[in-house]
């Protein structure tokens, strides 16, 4: 989420839209400068050391217990959190760059297919009908505290109302780099990204070596 946030914040949504594409360079004057902001926060030792080691529960307990101010993370986060810390817990938007007003989410949605090779596909798509219903989304959305894809199911909490207002006022709405891009391209990506952050230093080796993969994995 890092790369898609700092690359939206500061080139736009439509910009990361086409990287995740395949369509501008990481080399481009534009990448090197949203992962140049994300080299700057590591050279200021804002990213907790060896963090690609964490689970994303393992480092919620750095916040929990106080040692953390903030966290990239969705409102998940509250289903682990202890009692006697979730209602401390706050969120807000990622900040936008320079004068930008229009602002990106990355907002993931989670969905059910039918298998290639399912024994009783007419029976699968009926039950999936019935998933996509007011009354189905409600029993599995509401206990959550999740947005339902149906619009017709009411929203489960405050905090879910806030973060659908967040949704809805952004302009470019993504569903992470390593689902936005191509496979190989994201772990190529995501690979630089943990890389970046432990040698800041490196960003030109590290811009140059990902743009050759870009160039090698669209070609195909």
């Amino acid at each position: 989420g890092w790369f898609d946030y700092m690359d939206s914040a500061v080139n736009g949504g439509d910009f990361h839209v086409k990287l995740t594409k395949g369509d501008v360079a990481y080399t481009d004057p534009a990448v090197k400068k949203s992962f140049g902001y994300i080299a700057e926060l590591a050279r200021r030792g804002y990213f907790m050391p060896n963090a690609s080691s964490y689970s994303w529960q393992e480092a919620a307990n750095v916040l929990f217990q106080g040692k953390a101010g903030m966290y990239l993370m969705g409102q998940f986060i509250k289903d682990v959190a202890p009692a006697e810390v979730k209602d401390k817990i706050d969120f807000f938007k990622f900040p936008v760059f320079e004068g930008r007003t229009e602002y990106s989410v990355d907002t993931p949605t989670d969905g059910f297919m039918i298998p290639k090779n399912a024994k009783n596909k007419a029976a699968a798509k009926k039950f999936m009908a019935y998933l996509a219903t007011a009354e189905a989304q409600e029993m599995f959305c509401k206990p959550l505290g999740r947005l339902a894809a149906n619009k017709k199911v009411a929203v489960p909490n405050a905090d879910a109302q806030r973060g659908l207002d967040m949704v809805l006022g952004a302009k470019t709405a993504m569903q992470f780099y390593d689902r936005d891009a191509p496979e190989e391209m994201a772990a190529k990506g995501m690979n630089a990204i943990v890389d970046l952050i432990s040698n800041p230093g490196q960003i030109d080796t590290i811009l140059t070596n990902l743009d050759k993969e870009r160039v090698r994995i669209y070609a195909k």
